[in-house]
């Protein structure tokens, strides 16, 4: 495009008010798409249906058709809830979307957890500052120790 003056102008940017954030769990097409763009490995098609339907809650982002960001809060729905897949397409990092989404997975945890409930989460690595923003705390400290995982061989 060219205005009177002859000049090039840049096409307009959608604004982070059209994008929809939904309460819904993405196709594991989408899901795969998305992990694969922040350069972590997809998750096998039945595992990974699998696994995002035994989610409490996720909530998604989307700009038109294209999933750009997603959370999910998995576990007993009562007492021990965890944060996962917090995730944004790299090339939309930075501005703003993990909040909304972290904000959304907050809300669902107020709303739905018993008194005396703890939300965890293993954060990717140089991470941690954005989640303590929100409350969470650093392990390992004076009274827990640094948390552990198991992965299965396969």
């Amino acid at each position: 495009m060219r205005d009177s003056a002859g000049c090039g102008t840049a096409p307009a940017r959608r604004t982070r008010l059209e994008l929809q954030l939904r309460r819904e769990t993405p196709s594991v097409e989408a899901y795969n798409s998305l992990r694969r763009s922040v350069g972590w490995q997809p998750i096998a098609p039945l595992v990974a249906e699998a696994s995002l339907a035994g989610s409490l809650y996720c909530v998604t982002l989307w700009d038109g058709a294209e999933l750009v960001g997603m959370a999910r809060v998995v576990g007993d729905g009562a007492l021990y809830f965890h944060l996962h897949d917090v995730l944004v397409a790299s090339e939309r990092q930075g501005r703003g979307l993990g909040d909304r989404l972290v904000r959304a997975a907050l809300a669902y945890f107020e709303e739905t957890a018993g008194s005396g409930a703890m939300l965890g989460l293993m954060s990717a690595g140089g991470k941690d500052g954005f989640y303590e923003r929100y409350g969470f705390i650093r392990r390992p400290n004076g009274t827990m120790g640094s948390g552990m995982v198991l992965y299965r061989a396969g």
